[in-house]
């Protein structure tokens, strides 16, 4: 156990500490209508959109372009009250690259439709909840519209950790890590890593808000440079 520990402990420092080839800033936004069958179904339609900035315009404005649009269906089990398997049947994205230079406005946007399996197993103590998760995506990519679609398999492993200071608000830290696993080239096997904070806040029994930043690095598809977001995020979603 020990031995896992400390090859996971070099492997995400490894990740912070390799050389980035540009950074970004980028705001997310997520909209979450919720619907609860009963104590253990309940259905999510997500709306999420994401922009960023243009670096090659020497601006830091996290709106000035698209960066992703998607629509996503999810289905949640709760299995035992702290464990729930989550099922997307389906999803699609519609996304754009990172624009680090001028030229990179040129590229052409990349449509994917997408299948996740998600289990999650919370594991709270009085105001502390402690959170890890597992996911299998199965993912249809075109990423030009003279290219065929192309599958992949991605892997995503998170680690959370959850402190409620009152029944309305909460704060939650996470860390998660992306792995392709069908890719051939091992330099390429890890995709990107997502370092969190959340601040959550319940202003009713149907509407709820997060305010959070995510630092992410991300290796760069064509090099082994990696590429660095600040990212900015506001969520809100609503059960009926």
């Amino acid at each position: 156990m020990k031995k896992v520990i400390f090859t996971g402990v070099v492997f995400f420092c490894a990740i912070f500490l390799a050389q980035a080839q540009s950074t970004h800033h980028t705001f997310w936004t997520k909209e979450t209508l919720t619907k609860k069958v009963n104590e253990k179904w309940s259905a999510d339609l997500e709306l999420i959109h994401r922009r960023q900035d243009f670096i090659a315009n020497n601006q830091t404005n996290l709106f000035q372009k698209p960066l992703l649009n998607s629509t996503r269906i999810l289905f949640h089990y709760k299995i035992q009250p702290n464990f729930t398997l989550s099922l997307s049947p389906f999803a699609a994205f519609q996304s754009y690259p990172l624009l680090s230079q001028i030229t990179d406005n040129q590229k052409h946007t990349q449509l994917e439709y997408r299948w996740t399996i998600l289990a999650e197993l919370r594991q709270p103590k009085e105001k502390w909840e402690w959170s890890n998760r597992i996911g299998i995506e199965q993912r249809l990519i075109r990423r030009e519209p003279s290219l065929p679609f192309n599958w992949s398999t991605r892997l995503r492993l998170r680690g959370g950790l959850k402190y409620s200071f009152s029944q309305k608000n909460s704060f939650f830290a996470f860390d998660e890590v992306f792995f392709s696993i069908d890719k051939k080239n091992i330099n390429h096997a890890f995709e990107h890593n997502r370092l969190g904070i959340v601040f959550s806040h319940q202003w009713n029994k149907t509407f709820k808000s997060e305010l959070g930043y995510i630092f992410i690095k991300r290796l760069n598809k064509s090099t082994t440079f990696f590429d660095v977001e600040h990212t900015f995020m506001l969520n809100t979603s609503v059960k009926f």
